[in-house]
């Protein structure tokens, strides 16, 4: 895993803890398959830029603020 996708993965995991929301609900809301974010979300895999504007859109964020390592996990 490279250090980038596991940032992104780590930021996509504290936005949706924050908003309280399942795997499947975010999944449903962004319309992504639930295997396709999990690999994402762990970050075993960089994300394509449609999954990350699909991201940022979503909870209001900039596409760069995924990219940011962010202390202590807030957001």
């Amino acid at each position: 895993m490279n250090e980038l996708a596991i940032t992104i993965g780590n930021n996509i995991y504290n936005l949706r803890k924050e908003k309280k929301y399942s795997v499947k609900k975010i999944c449903r809301i962004i319309n992504y398959s639930i295997p396709l974010y999990n690999i994402y979300e762990s970050g075993q895999q960089e994300p394509t830029v449609q999954f990350l504007n699909a991201i940022a859109e979503h909870y209001k964020v900039d596409i760069d603020w995924l990219f940011e390592v962010h202390e202590g996990g807030e957001t």
